[in-house]
């Protein structure tokens, strides 16, 4: 019963830092996102070369934990030529509710379109917590 009691103690003086987990992510999906006619819904093709031409959809299914609730993600898309690096040139930064589970880039016009490594990077609180990295060939049709 002591024992019982001085843990109870110990929890509460921790206080809510204790009660806040750690920002973590899940990556359950990626590649091509289309339409399945069969299945009435959008499906990822899982895979990670993305022939680019206009209208292609590539992203990754995600789930996001330890968050507290309504908090924000950042969802970051850099471009580097190869797959070393560095990702320097940022394509794209969207913050997205952390109860998201799908995020995508779609090709919508002909200059978006080039051939290199894309990396998706999810942050909370500035610090990165999971990553895709895709390798995009510029296609001609």
């Amino acid at each position: 019963m002591i024992k019982q009691i001085s843990t109870l103690l110990t929890l509460l003086l921790m206080g809510p830092s204790f009660a806040h987990a750690t920002p973590e992510c899940k990556i359950s999906e990626f590649g091509n996102l289309e339409y399945d006619e069969q299945a009435h819904d959008l499906v990822f093709r899982s895979n990670d070369l993305i022939k680019a031409r206009l209208g292609v959809v590539f992203g990754v299914g995600h789930k996001f934990t330890g968050l507290p609730e309504k908090s924000n993600i950042q969802f970051i898309i850099t471009f580097a030529q190869s797959e070393a690096g560095p990702y320097n040139e940022t394509i794209s930064i969207i913050e997205l509710p952390s109860n998201y589970e799908v995020s995508y880039f779609k090709f919508s016009e002909s200059k978006e379109i080039r051939q290199g490594y894309w990396r998706f990077a999810y942050a909370a609180n500035g610090i990165e917590i999971c990553s895709k990295l895709f390798n995009v060939l510029a296609s001609k049709n």
